[in-house]
């Protein structure tokens, strides 16, 4: 019985402090922009089928990009 609890209270322990160690608050780096800034232009829609975002030679259609961008003011 004494054993149960003493693995128990271990594991317990194990599993709270790493709970503890994955909530640290993490030192973010700043932002680029200026304060006030917006971020234009940012593609939340996934890539489809041979669509990658790693090649540099695909380019979104105009159709598609006026409805997922916010043309900057000029």
């Amino acid at each position: 019985m004494r054993l149960g609890l003493a693995c128990l209270a271990a594991a317990l322990a194990v599993i709270v402090g790493a709970w503890a160690w994955l909530g640290e608050p993490v030192v973010m780096p700043h932002s680029p922009l200026a304060p006030g800034e917006k971020l234009y232009c940012v593609s939340y829609a996934p890539f489809r089928g041979w669509q990658n975002p790693f090649d540099p030679a695909y380019r979104v259609p105009r159709r598609k990009s006026k409805r997922t961008c916010v043309s900057s003011p000029s």
